[in-house]
């Protein structure tokens, strides 16, 4: 774990349980690893043992233990050791996550692990020497927490539309989306009259274009990657050439910017076109979505209702617009479909799960109804329906749904009803 100027250390915490206490040690007779459970499976033998006590007072980092001391021993002390490094390794990752903001990177991670309130309601802090700095540590992650949720929200449509773009790297031959690209970094490339080593596409591609989408999609803002991407590029040519070539490096920079303008522009063309949000149903595994949005959308950040079957798992959720992009595969054509495109707002996560408990009922299978996830309130007030759309133009099925079968489902659940 790199140290972060400011983060929490074992100096910075007091011993606890261990103050005063006696700890016993032992090891093989001729090893190194010292072991403080007794029923440690890695000590083979008890071949010599050694007694450390422990001060009165002080930090955690003044326990007097051997060097290469394996476990702690069992019981509260072991517990309290863990308890400590669970607070420093949580200290250092709100920290982690505040300097990848201020390099306009979105720490998705921090985002994930949800509400930090649930963590003090978990009972993991069980201690009253931690307490005061638990509380220290939950106030930090609160704020960033909620900042955070804020810059996803305003980022969440490009980073979809990003992976969208990626997605339409496939091998042979490009999708036209991800080609379109590709051809604007070539198309400024011959402007600026820069021949790159090897192929001029496979620059792109592999060590530019590829790298610079799923940054986005993770979370990278795309000023702030295309900066950082343009410096690696840059240094990468200077280990190439034996000169300076200071002319040659100008006109590289000001292309990679220009690019990384011209890429922004399009990305951020697609959210707008695709504005505000919409009710999807779609099957769990997208294609398309990275690992880190697959985890987003497992989070309570984008609430979704789940019905898990035999073959696969579908959802429904609001979600950006733009989404929509990722509903519709090359390969496996359609795995979703957008239910509402107005009023989105009206569907919360209980209104959510009574979509997919009516589908499962529209289609004959009253019996999934009952795997939804979580199961609709009985007392779902009723909505008045909107114009529909004609569900993202009528070609997508998810799981043999009808156009007519969605109707009746979309019907009842604006109704606040439960078919069946």
């Amino acid at each position: 774990m790199p140290i972060i100027e400011g983060s929490l250390t074992t100096a910075d915490l007091p011993l606890g349980p261990w103050a005063g206490e006696q700890v016993t040690v032992w090891a093989s007779k001729t090893g190194t690893t010292w072991h403080a459970n007794p029923d440690c499976p890695k000590l083979v033998s008890k071949g010599k043992t050694a007694a450390h006590s422990q001060l009165a007072a002080g930090t955690f980092a003044q326990r007097v233990v051997p060097a290469q001391l394996h476990c702690n021993p069992p019981g509260r002390l072991a517990a309290y050791a863990a308890a400590v490094h669970e607070l420093i390794r949580y200290d250092h990752a709100t920290r982690s996550a505040v300097q990848k903001s201020d390099a306009d990177a979105l720490d998705l991670d921090v985002l994930i692990a949800g509400s930090p309130q649930r963590h003090l309601e978990s009972g993991r802090q069980p201690y009253a020497e931690l307490s005061a700095r638990w509380s220290t540590c939950i106030k930090e992650r609160s704020l960033l927490f909620n900042e955070l949720r804020e810059q996803l929200t305003d980022r969440l449509p490009v980073m979809l539309a990003a992976a969208w773009v990626a997605s339409g790297r496939t091998p042979r031959q490009h999708q036209e989306r991800y080609a379109a690209f590709v051809d604007i970094a070539r198309d400024i490339c011959d402007r600026q009259e820069i021949a790159a080593n090897g192929s001029l596409s496979g620059l792109i591609n592999h060590r530019y274009l590829s790298i610079w989408l799923n940054r986005i999609a993770e979370g990278g803002h795309p000023r702030r990657v295309t900066r950082d991407l343009t410096e690696s590029e840059i240094k990468h040519t200077r280990s190439l050439t034996r000169d300076d070539a200071s002319e040659f490096h100008s006109r590289l920079e000001t292309a990679w910017n220009e690019i990384g303008d011209a890429w922004q522009h399009r990305l951020e063309g697609m959210a707008l076109a695709h504005s505000g949000d919409v009710v999807a149903v779609f099957d769990n595994h997208v294609p398309g979505l990275t690992w880190e949005l697959r985890r987003l959308f497992d989070s309570d950040h984008i609430p979704c209702a789940m019905l898990r079957t035999p073959e696969t798992t579908w959802k429904c959720a609001v979600v950006p617009a733009v989404f929509r992009l990722l509903l519709n595969h090359h390969d496996r054509g359609a795995v979703g479909v957008v239910v509402a495109e107005e009023r989105a707002y009206h569907f919360d996560l209980d209104r959510c799960a009574l979509l997919l408990r009516n589908l499962a009922a529209a289609t004959g299978s009253l019996g999934l109804a009952e795997s939804v996830r979580p199961q609709p309130s009985l007392e779902i007030p009723r909505s008045a329906p909107w114009r529909l759309r004609a569900f993202d133009s009528g070609h997508a099925r998810p799981g043999g749904i009808t156009p007519d079968q969605l109707a009746a489902a979309l019907m009842a659940t604006y109704q606040g009803e439960r078919l069946g």
